[in-house]
């Protein structure tokens, strides 16, 4: 029988989670974007959470490349479905996780955070076993 563990005490139980769950991007020693993302029901889906650049990097492709990097290693780690969300109104955000090959299935207002009231787009890109070397690869380029 499996074990169902709330997320707080998944993560307590497996502290090796945090060299494996995130990563933050940097250039010239300066740290200039973040990405993580919630392993918890790996295999089947792994939820990206966090994605963001620096104000001053944005517009220049280390968005695309950071996200690239991230399904990198979710795919490394045996996902078999990448979910990301994002607010409408975030341009920005839709083409990045767009041109790194996350397809829209839903929209649809926020359900838990009414500060964050607007309408959310949902992604996900969907990993096949006989996909997953091609698209290491093609990360790689």
């Amino acid at each position: 029988m499996a074990v169902k563990y709330t997320e707080e005490q998944f993560f307590y139980d497996h502290p090796e989670i945090a060299n494996f769950s995130g990563f933050m991007t940097v250039m010239d020693e300066k740290p200039i974007g973040f990405v993580s993302w919630n392993p918890t029901q790996l295999p089947e889906l792994v939820e990206i959470g966090h994605n963001c650049i620096a104000a001053e990097y944005k517009g220049k492709g280390y968005g695309k490349q950071q996200m690239q990097e991230a399904v990198r290693r979710v795919i490394s780690q045996g996902a078999k479905r990448i979910a990301v969300c994002t607010n409408a109104i975030l341009l920005p955000a839709q083409r990045t996780y767009e041109s790194a090959g996350f397809r829209q299935y839903d929209r649809g207002e926020e359900p838990i955070c009414p500060e964050y009231a607007g309408e959310r787009i949902y992604y996900e890109m969907m990993i096949e076993e006989d996909q997953e070397r091609k698209d290491l690869d093609n990360l790689m380029k």
